[in-house]
This record gives C-alpha cells, structure tokens and sequence, in this order.
C-alpha cells in the first residue's frame, strides 16, 4: 500500500540546492497537487491537509548521493524551467504581440555554492529582486555585491537600477530566458 503526491512541476516557482545537500523547492501559493493510492488516483488526501498552506518542500538525500548529482538534477530543472518560459513567452506573443511590461522572466541567481531560481515580473526592481530572493530563501544579501553574467560569460556589477535594466535589456536582445545575478 503506497500513497503519493503529484505536484506539477509548473507549480515550481523556485528551486537550489541548500546545505547539507538539501534540495528546496518554492511552490505557488494554494499550489495544485494529485494524489495517488497503489498509482490510483484518488479524492482524499492521504496527507491530512499536511501540505495546506505550505510554500516550500525541503528534500533530504542519501548519504550516497552526491553533490554532481545534485547540480545535474537542478541544471535540469532550471533548463525544463527555462524551456517552458521560452514556450509561454513565444505562445503568448502569438496571442499578444505586445508584451509590454507584463511579461515575466527567469532570474537564476547563484550565492557562493547554493543556485536557485525563480520567476518575476520583467518590470521588477533590483532591490525587488532582492527582496524577493532574501524572503522567499531566507537568505541575507550583500546588495553591494551583486554582479550578473553578459552573453559572453563576463561578470558586469550591478550597481544600481540602470544597471539592472541593462541587464534585463541585453538577456532579452540575446533571447535568453532571463539574468543570472551572482551575490555575496
């Protein structure tokens, strides 16, 4: 007898690899979710309301597993992120050829070990940005130290918000799915 919970990955809105080799996973708010009896699907929840409420799932692994598996697993989902931003995006300039300030882009950001990602608005602010990352990771940021990485792999600084519009205006003209921001 085995119960499970399907939770669609485009319910994902962030993902890093913590410490400890630890993966977490941001969800949306009121997040959808399957569940399953012996691959069954089924109406009750097996959880007890155990996942109500919940923004976030903290995955423990093997001893056994390593840290290059770790990395492959969440390259792979920023990449399947990534792929259905891209699609979304070309689907809804089919729809709307005025994308305007509406649209929304990937921002993958990488503090010294630990990489997560995470989808915002493209008119954000940097210190939203910021803000947002801080909270959603509960991490503390330097924001005197924050760089992203340009098309040919340079780190640029940014400083301020003129700097951050550079850096959403060179991943779009570049057709990349969003920033990398790198902080300390």
């Amino acid at each position: 007898m085995k119960d499970k919970v399907a939770i669609p990955l485009n319910q994902m809105v962030g993902f890093r690899v913590a410490e400890y080799k630890e993966i977490e996973v941001q969800l949306l708010n009121n997040f959808r979710r399957s569940y399953y009896h012996n691959n069954i699907e089924v109406k009750g929840d097996p959880t007890n309301g155990l996942l109500e409420g919940a923004t976030s799932l903290i995955f423990t692994t093997l001893p056994y597993v390593t840290l290059d598996t770790l990395v492959a697993v969440e390259a792979a989902i920023i990449k399947y992120k990534t792929e259905c931003h891209n699609n979304s995006q070309i689907n809804n300039s089919q729809i709307n050829n005025s994308q305007g300030n509406n649209s929304q882009m990937y921002v993958t950001w990488v503090l010294f070990v630990e990489r997560g990602a995470v989808v915002v608005p493209y008119d954000i602010s940097l210190s939203s940005l910021l803000n947002h990352i801080g909270g959603k990771f509960n991490l503390q940021l330097n924001s005197e130290r924050i760089s992203y990485k340009n098309g040919v792999g340079e780190m640029i600084a940014l400083r301020d918000e003129e700097d951050w519009k550079v850096a959403k205006w060179e991943a779009k003209f570049e057709k990349k799915p969003g920033v990398e921001v790198h902080l300390a």
